[in-house]
């Protein structure tokens, strides 16, 4: 292949790889299969810019075994094959001696690193330096003094780069941030037996108040200097070890044991010997070569921790960290999300693993834990990490899998190709991952993974995109319309990618679900896809999810339990899926199932906060099984203290138990500066009979309405049962009145939704419009949720009875709640007596019965 003159910046890379690129971005093939052409050309271009070589050196490195003119001669055919494939003028001579590279016709990004350090420009050396120097490159017929040379400048340039993230590190303008422990990292990585460096780590996680993290970091060099050099750390390094260990109030490791310092022991609570839990230094996934594989070192079956003991988890149980992002940003960073996604999936599909979530798996993104720390806290005796890197159409991926037990590589591979290969990668790394944990694939699973879901590559890449929004915490709408978009990119270049069909149902659903989008067109478009999905891929276990979500949605349970067993025969250890099918199981009340899935799902997905707060937490709620609740709730928060639902849940849920208002009046005051807490005031105020306060809060609310998930209710309604307190009729019935005006313009929008029905039917009782509020009980008595959805039929029962008791029905009344409260719902005794909306049939003598026997809410049997 021949480069034009005029074809514009041909690109040699040397760093991490070996590359040669011309203008168009195609490899320079019959170079890159001559080692020893390539290694002359970087040879000339690590010169410098303008620079020049001597033949005479050149040949002393390159043929130091032929007489000079057999090789002068050599160097002459080169330098015509390098021209043939480069194009001429790129290689050029000053003299007749002197040879070099015209620097405007070719980039070498190991010169340019060089350069932009010389100008100061420290993040964009370190953004070009993504591993060492040529790396795994040799000329078997080279001076030793070439070999010499490669390795001098190699150590040269990683040391010069190391030093710049050091410099970054103390130069960053918040040595508390992010950004100043990221560089400081960098710099260990590149030179991890320079003490400045580790140094400079240490103070980095001293000052952000990290101070064990500093000191197993210390604890594990320690122990490396004693055992590769019998040497200890530097009186300066020591000096920040003991200011370490008294912020922190731990006892020193005594000297002389650096070699072995199990015998001192972390203050609160004893830490594992360093030599049995070393530091899980995540490598340098940089290009640098991976660690080959000892033979021998893939034993099959579980290997024994130090001392002798047996593995603390499986093989088989397995933790997918988050892949490291190196690329330099730009269109691809959702690469490694994407690819990180799909490999959870694929492993979800082989029954003999046990395969942790992504929620759990997501907050050890750049941990500084140990692999033992990991293990441990996921219970998996394998854990695999890795890297994405984009650069241009090349993507590049390093994955490792280690045993949790001794930290040994049980499988490591790099992966340099093009973006095209995204998905016969992640399919091959977990082809790999498998056979490496001593599992079994059958016939099935294996054409599971190995079956690419489109020919199409870039329909593939637009595929990870989606995936990876998708996936974002936070549930924002931006995101999912994001991931929405891309789908649809998607199967505008494959219309019978059937994955992509599946995907884009679930987001259609879950605009409607969130109620970000509720329109019947939304809903049928979520129906379509996943019909298209299911007719392209009948077989396709995202398919059948996705009509289980359509029935779902549609509160047909019984269908969606269908369709996710189907679909749990192809994604045995998917925990979203258990978490779909214990949501199903929830609404037929089938408890046992249930709790049986939630088990699943804690086990598959420890430290997802979400499931353990709704699928665990919410169920048993509402089986009044509150001390299990509150314990649910209370882990919850220590994995997400940001989500204050958890908080607010427990609060109110010591209200159904005991009736204790403070609880929940502290959740809500710790979180006063959130917004959409005001139905939660509201509620608290009304429950406190706490008129006049209601309504101030009511003026300084700026939504006519509250709106959740769980509710629609105006404002004026509760305007209007705070004038009932203060006894003002005249202003109660007015703020009734506005209260329907609302909700009679909503419920022409919304005409099935029952939160807008029971409002509406608590605002017609307070305005004594005695048939029509009987119509909208009726309504929720006849509405599916309440025929049908066991779980959740206590939100509109609760409303039903409240609407009969206003409109003076208190035998109806009398009966849905005495139903209530010895069924699944979240009415109690407690509830009853604090909430002046039972007002109407307060001095019933049964009513006051009720509230005498069921004074203990006791658990649903």
């Amino acid at each position: 292949m021949t480069v034009s003159a005029g074809a514009g910046m041909i690109e040699l890379r040397t760093l991490g790889v070996v590359d040669l690129q011309s203008a168009d971005g195609r490899p320079v093939s019959p170079i890159l299969r001559q080692p020893k052409r390539l290694m002359l050309l970087a040879f000339l271009a690590l010169a410098g810019a303008g620079r020049f070589r001597r033949r005479d050196t050149i040949l002393a490195h390159f043929w130091p075994d032929l007489d000079e003119q057999r090789a002068r001669r050599a160097l002459r055919q080169a330098i015509r094959f390098l021209r043939r494939s480069l194009g001429e003028g790129v290689v050029v001579e000053r003299g007749r001696e002197e040879l070099g590279l015209d620097a405007t016709r070719i980039r070498c990004d190991a010169v340019v690193c060089g350069e932009r350090l010389a100008h100061g420009d420290r993040a964009g050396a370190l953004a070009l330096y993504t591993g060492d120097l040529l790396p795994g490159m040799f000329v078997a017929d080279a001076a030793p003094e070439f070999q010499q040379w490669l390795d001098g400048e190699r150590a040269t340039l990683r040391r010069l780069v190391a030093e710049a993230a050091m410099a970054l590190s103390r130069e960053s303008s918040d040595a508390t941030g992010a950004d100043a422990l990221t560089w400081a990292r960098r710099a260990v990585e590149l030179a991890p037996d320079d003490e400045t460096m580790l140094r400079q780590q240490l103070i980095v996680l001293q000052e952000q108040g990290n101070h064990l993290g500093a000191l197993r970091l210390y604890d594990e060099f320690a122990a490396r200097l004693a055992t590769e050099y019998g040497a200890e750390p530097s009186v300066e390094t020591r000096a920040v070890a003991q200011g370490l260990r008294a912020r922190a109030r731990l006892p020193a490791v005594p000297r002389g044991d650096a070699a072995d310092p199990g015998a001192g022991q972390y203050a609160g609570g004893a830490a594992p010997p360093l030599r049995a839990a070393r530091r899980w230094r995540r490598p340098a996934m940089l290009g640098l070569a991976v660690v080959v594989v000892v033979a021998g070192a893939v034993a099959v079956g579980p290997r024994l921790q130090p001392g002798g003991t047996e593995p603390r988890h499986p093989r088989t149980a397995i933790a997918v960290l988050p892949f490291q992002d190196l690329s330099p940003g730009g269109p691809h960073a959702y690469f490694a999300g994407g690819l990180h996604d799909e490999l959870l999936t694929q492993l979800a599909k082989v029954g003999a693993l046990d395969v942790m979530g992504r929620t759990s798996v997501q907050p050890y993104a750049g941990t500084t834990k140990t692999l033992r720390d990991v293990a441990d806290e996921l219970g998996v005796g394998s854990v695999v990490e890795g890297s994405v890197q984009v650069l241009g159409d090349r993507l590049r991926v390093n994955v490792q899998l280690l045993d949790a037990a001794t930290g040994r590589h049980l499988w490591a591979e790099r992966y340099d190709r093009t973006l095209d290969d995204a998905f016969a990668i992640q399919s091959d790394v977990a082809r790999q991952i498998v056979a490496a944990v001593g599992a079994t694939l059958s016939g099935t699973q294996r054409t599971a993974i190995a079956g690419a879901p489109t020919a199409n590559a870039e329909a593939y890449r637009l595929y990870l995109q989606g995936l990876e929004y998708f996936h974002r915490p936070g549930h924002l709408r931006r995101n999912w319309e994001i991931a929405q978009d891309s789908y649809e990119r998607a199967l505008t270049l494959d219309t019978a990618f059937a994955l992509a069909h599946a995907a884009l149902s679930a987001v259609h659903g879950a605009m409607a679900a969130f109620r970000y989008d509720p329109s019947p067109a939304r809903v049928a478009r979520q129906r379509a896809e996943a019909e298209i999905a299911l007719r392209i891929a009948p077989e396709l276990p995202q398919a059948h999810v996705a009509m289980g979500l359509v029935h779902a949605l549609e509160r047909d349970p019984e269908a969606a339990l269908r369709e996710y067993r189907i679909a749990l025969e192809g994604l045995p250890n998917d925990p979203e899926l258990w978490v779909r099918i214990g949501y199903a199981h929830r609404r037929l009340g089938h408890w046992d199932e249930v709790m049986a899935a939630f088990e699943r799902v804690a086990a598959l997905d420890p430290r997802n906060a979400e499931a353990l707060a709704d699928l665990g937490a919410n169920t048993l709620r509402q089986l009044r099984r509150y001390p299990e609740a509150i314990e649910l709730y209370t882990r919850s928060l220590a994995l997400a203290p940001d989500v204050l639902w958890y908080d607010l849940s427990r609060g109110w849920l010591w209200v159904l138990w005991r009736g204790r208002l403070d609880s929940l009046e502290a959740a809500v005051d710790r979180h006063s500066r959130e917004g959409g807490l005001g139905s939660l005031r509201a509620d608290r105020l009304l429950w406190g009979r706490k008129p006049d306060s209601l309504l101030a809060l009511l003026r300084r609310t700026p939504d006519p309405a509250f709106d959740d998930q769980v509710r629609y209710q105006p404002t004026a309604l509760y305007a209007a049962w705070a004038y009932q307190l203060l006894g003002d009729a005249a202003a109660a019935r007015a703020a009734f009145d506005s209260a329907r005006q609302v909700l009679d313009s909503v419920v022409a929008m919304l005409p099935g939704d029952r939160r807008v029905h029971g409002a509406r039917g608590l605002a017609l009782a307070g305005l004594g419009r005695r048939e029509e509020a009987q119509r909208e009980a009726r309504w929720l008595q006849q509405s599916r949720i309440y025929r049908e959805d066991v779980y959740a039929r206590t939100l509109p029962a609760e409303d039903r009875a409240q609407i009969l008791a206003g409109i003076g029905e208190t035998d109806a009344a009398l009966a849905e709640i005495e139903r209530l409260l010895t069924g699944v719902s979240t009415l109690t005794a407690h509830m009853l007596r604090l909430d002046p909306r039972w007002d109407p049939i307060r001095d019933d003598p049964r009513f006051q019965a009720l509230l005498v026997k069921h004074a203990n809410p006791q658990p649903v049997r």
